[in-house]
């Protein structure tokens, strides 16, 4: 069964920098570094995890994830993605909204410290030999960014069900293993079955036929005997009494 991808989010507590009057921008991701997801698992994203999402997401910036508190969109250009060697960077252009003014003047009161970003996994690999579990995420569909006045990380249930999905793929995998296994020792025996009588016909063919060849020589000998071409002495007698002895020999061995 194909698993129905959720939406995730996740935050970064770095500054979120005012560049010009209405223009901030900061990090909503970061590269490599191991981060505790609540405790359950450890989490990195790998470099060019946005790189074919920034093709075609259009992404709009939200305040604290908010839909009804836009700040930004990708398609209008008031919003800026880039993914650089330190992560995902994001430059907003602040609207002259209640709610652009707010950020900017909580951003100079310093009551913002973060941003954050919502996506959807498309490619995830799990390490279960750590404890917890190591999750890299390796590319995934970009949905939003978000300034936010409390960087945390969402709810993990969505990467854990991930997991779980993982781990029943693995369980397929195992069975299926096993099968074509199994499979794969009843074909070998059932060739060594065939091998084996195959080796029998032939052994048995091979007594046959000396049977046959010991018999031949028995009644020419004999043949010689009446028509006096060979004299029936004890010597040629004894010859003619062994050749039968090694047919019937033979014939035993065939059956």
């Amino acid at each position: 069964m194909t698993q129905v991808r959720e939406a995730e989010t996740r935050s970064v507590s770095l500054p979120v920098e005012k560049r010009a009057d209405a223009v901030i921008a900061g990090y909503a991701a970061v590269f490599g570094g191991a981060a505790d997801i609540g405790g359950s698992f450890r989490e990195i994203i790998a470099p060019g995890a946005f790189t074919e999402t920034l093709k075609t997401a259009d992404v709009r910036a939200y305040f604290d994830h908010d839909r009804g508190r836009v700040l930004g969109r990708s398609k209008a250009g008031t919003l800026r993605l880039k993914e650089d060697a330190k992560g995902l960077a994001v430059e907003i252009d602040l609207p002259d909204t209640s709610d652009g003014r707010d950020v900017r003047a909580l951003l100079e009161r310093g009551d913002i410290d973060g941003m954050s970003f919502g996506f959807v996994v498309t490619h995830d690999e799990w390490d279960e030999t750590s404890n917890p579990p190591m999750r890299t995420i390796h590319t995934v569909s970009l949905r939003e960014v978000s300034v936010v006045s409390e960087p945390a990380y969402g709810d993990t249930s969505i990467a854990l069900r991930s997991l779980d999905a993982k781990r029943e793929m693995t369980k397929a995998e195992r069975a299926e293993h096993n099968r074509i296994k199994a499979e794969a020792r009843i074909a070998e025996r059932k060739a060594a079955a065939e091998q084996k009588f195959r080796g029998i016909r032939a052994t048995a063919t091979d007594f046959l036929d000396d049977a046959m060849v010991w018999l031949d020589k028995a009644i020419k000998r004999h043949e010689r005997h009446m028509n006096g071409a060979e004299a029936a002495s004890e010597s040629s007698q004894k010859k003619m009494m062994d050749e039968m002895m090694a047919a019937m020999t033979a014939l035993k061995k065939a059956t």
